[in-house]
């Protein structure tokens, strides 16, 4: 066992289907759960007739969440102390064998992009509603909202994404992603000049995000689409290396998708 990596048990669950992260996994025989689980957020559900449940969790180096699934109120619970002390020492041991099952790598390497920014530190982050028109959408989310904290930012944009995907049927999260989205679009070639600290690495948040997108919601018309190529010109026209760097990157992946 990597010393990054942890164990999270489930209990009681309906054996339907589960879900780590972006990936989901049959449920088959004794399945108790995900071993090899690297160190960070995790999003976690299950699916009972149909209908997804599921929690988020920060793992710790060499932790081991134990959650019961409360199939009369349909939430993750946390287990008894006594209980969660001897799973614990079951999955730490590797007596659950098989029950336990192994996160995809390649799956995890893309999860990994999506929530490298999302800390311990301040976890969940904040979902903040999208306000009503105001004159520049990013200076309110990035400076008022956020007092210009660059880490912070990012953790929402990325909670806000990966709230939304793990968990579709939840609008919420991508409403407030898709404002957030529009707000970078527009943020205008002065505010990227002043925070390339920020748009270097958001950008290459998006592109991971935009892989997952499908076509039919990422046309020029859409939501997501509308407004991206703002952003690249934007980026390419403060000169500024990292910045120019980005936007040819966006640039080149949007016209493989159509919307150059």
């Amino acid at each position: 066992m990597a010393a990054d990596l942890g164990w999270i048990v489930l209990r009681d669950i309906p054996k339907e289907q589960a879900r780590l992260d972006n990936a989901v996994y049959p449920i088959q025989g004794g399945f108790r759960g995900f071993d090899c689980v690297p160190a960070g957020p995790h999003y976690v559900g299950v699916v009972d007739q149909g209908q997804q449940y599921g929690f988020w969790c920060y793992l710790d180096i060499l932790d081991v969440v134990v959650k019961v699934f409360d199939s009369t109120r349909k939430v993750f619970v946390d287990d008894q102390p006594e209980s969660t002390e001897r799973y614990a020492s079951l999955a730490m041991s590797g007596a659950m064998g098989n029950a336990l099952r192994s996160p995809h790598p390649q799956a995890f390497e893309t999860w990994s992009k999506l929530t490298n920014h999302i800390s311990e530190d301040d976890f969940p982050p904040t979902l903040y509603p999208a306000p009503g028109q105001t004159a520049n959408r990013f200076v309110q989310a990035f400076s008022e909202v956020h007092g210009g904290d660059v880490d912070a930012f990012l953790a929402e944009f990325q909670f806000a994404f990966a709230s939304w995907y793990t968990n579709p049927a939840n609008s919420e999260p991508l409403k407030r992603w898709a404002h957030l989205l529009q707000s970078v679009y527009n943020a205008g070639e002065r505010n990227m000049a002043s925070n390339p600290e920020l748009f270097a690495p958001l950008v290459d948040t998006m592109l991971t995000q935009f892989t997952l997108i499908r076509d039919e919601e990422f046309s020029p018309q859409s939501a997501i689409g509308f407004g991206v190529n703002y952003l690249t010109e934007d980026l390419i026209d403060t000169e500024i290396p990292s910045l120019v760097e980005k936007g040819k990157a966006l640039e080149s992946y949007l016209a493989s998708r159509g919307l150059s």
